[in-house]
């Protein structure tokens, strides 16, 4: 498995402190099928750190018969620290361009294909984009500036499905 904290199972509570948990069900899954799944997804990871480790790992590892796949969700979120020290325009607010996150994720696919591994693409979820945005503000984002980058929760949520919607694509 590839790809972020939510392939890893990392979850925010209320207070967004992170914590680990097997709530995707794969220690389940691996007891009833009798499998052996091994989750190389990290947290914070974007499609460009996902195909760096997915390399690096295809090439020191067995190659497994599968593949799990998800990424995208830490790709479409804004580089809240570069918009916030004046180093980003709009343009370039995402962490990785559309575009350049299906070329990631094409790549991807292509390496573990290439190698004869099935894989299955996870699409995240929608994300509470008021929550994320309230947690933003909290944490130090100026509403000036948040402004400046979002139109609206509407335009977030719609950016957020451009990736997974690229991800179907591919």
């Amino acid at each position: 498995m590839f790809g972020d904290s939510l392939m890893r199972g990392v979850m925010p509570d209320e207070a967004w402190n992170y914590h680990s948990s097997d709530a995707i069900g794969f220690e389940k899954m691996q007891a009833q099928y009798n499998m052996k799944f091994l989750n190389f997804a990290m947290p914070t990871f974007t499609s460009e750190r996902v195909k760096m480790w997915l390399t690096q790992i295809m090439s020191s590892h067995p190659v497994p018969d599968a593949a799990f796949l998800e990424c995208g969700g830490n790709d479409c979120d804004y580089d809240w620290k570069s918009i916030c020290e004046g180093r980003c325009d709009y343009e370039h607010r995402h962490r990785v361009a559309p575009l350049d996150f299906k070329k990631n994720y094409e790549d991807m696919i292509h390496l573990l294909q290439e190698k004869g591994v099935a894989v299955t693409a996870v699409i995240a979820p929608p994300i509470a984009i008021e929550v994320y945005l309230s947690h933003l503000l909290k944490s130090g984002v100026g509403k000036d500036i948040m402004s400046e980058y979002v139109n609206s929760v509407q335009q977030m949520e719609d950016e957020f499905a451009e990736y997974g919607e690229i991800m179907r694509t591919v």
